[in-house]
């Protein structure tokens, strides 16, 4: 299986996990295909339903590529997952006013996605990414990045009419479609995930849930309970409010929390047991710790609420005695 995830980047752009390459896509879905099939014509028996197969139809155009660091030999990418709250709404509709506003307007392009991963070979590892939908917004537009051409996909010849009438479904895997811009450039993570990326060890953490983040900011809990309640918040103007508030200090406190900003650098990723080579993790955030300690099965967050939700299992036993 290639994908089993998706998210909206912008209204019209998917961001595809992409297991097979260990990469992610961004596809355009507002993109024409260089090439048109041509219509279906059957002709004969009554029973035979008429068909034609529209341009819209044609695959996916991919824009970019982006790839992910290499793992190191007999590790795999199992599983790979996105998410990102709230979803882009189109530019020309605005949001329904209400009474009482959020206590946080999280704004669609100024939030973040969220990558869980699952990773290993014999044994395996739960890894998380967060970046900023803004940052593959400018690698989506950008023409300055450098691009791996080596790694392109091959060019082919366009299919003729005749070969379009036999196989109108374009099922058939020898054919690439390109876009109006040509075939997808794929991006070595050297050129973007460096700045605009940083990953977690999640092993602790229930990533099975959905909603955990709400625009900048993320929830979190350990699964070895009770635990703290983290907020990570990846929004760069309360990051550079709380570096101001911290001085020289690692860490200060409030009545209910211990805040700390990780800084670029900082470590928060074994990657010397998963990935080939070293991978560096330097977007910044401000993460608030609370310091008591809740039984939450996990943490879900919106606009105003960090919602803590408990899981109960019951197992009945029954016993039969011979006779």
């Amino acid at each position: 299986m290639t994908y089993n995830s998706l998210a909206f980047l912008n209204e019209d752009t998917l961001i595809l996990p992409n297991l097979r390459d260990n990469a992610v896509e961004l596809c355009s879905f507002t993109r024409k295909s260089a090439w048109t099939p041509a219509a279906v014509s059957l002709s004969g028996d009554d029973g035979i339903v008429m068909l034609e197969t529209p341009s819209d139809c044609l695959p996916l155009p991919t824009s970019r590529i982006l790839n992910l660091p290499a793992t190191r030999q007999g590790m795999s990418v199992f599983r790979m997952a996105c998410r990102g709250e709230p979803n882009p709404f189109p530019t020309n509709s605005t949001p329904r006013p209400v009474e009482k506003g959020p206590l946080f307007r999280p704004v669609p392009e100024y939030s973040i996605v969220i990558f869980n991963l699952l990773v290993g070979n014999m044994h395996h590892r739960s890894i998380s990414f967060v970046v900023n939908r803004e940052a593959l917004l400018h690698l989506l537009e950008s023409d300055d990045l450098e691009v791996n051409s080596g790694m392109s996909q091959p060019e082919v010849d366009e299919p003729t009419p005749a070969e379009l009438e036999e196989n109108p479904f374009l099922a058939c895997p020898d054919y690439t479609v390109a876009d109006d811009r040509g075939p997808p450039s794929f991006v070595p993570w050297s050129s973007w995930g460096t700045r605009t990326v940083r990953w977690f060890m999640t092993d602790d953490i229930p990533t099975r849930w959905i909603t955990t983040s709400c625009g900048y900011r993320w929830a979190t809990i350990a699964e070895n309970l009770p635990s703290s309640i983290y907020i990570r918040d990846f929004n760069p103007w309360r990051i550079k409010q709380a570096k101001t508030k911290l001085g020289d200090r690692e860490t200060y406190e409030t009545e209910r929390t211990v805040v700390t900003v990780a800084r670029p650098g900082s470590p928060t990723l074994e990657e010397e047991s998963i990935f080939a080579d070293p991978v560096s993790s330097d977007l910044e955030y401000l993460e608030v710790r609370t310091k008591k300690a809740y039984n939450y099965s996990s943490v879900f967050m919106d606009e105003n609420w960090i919602l803590g939700i408990v899981v109960s299992i019951h197992i009945l036993y029954a016993q039969t005695s011979g006779g």
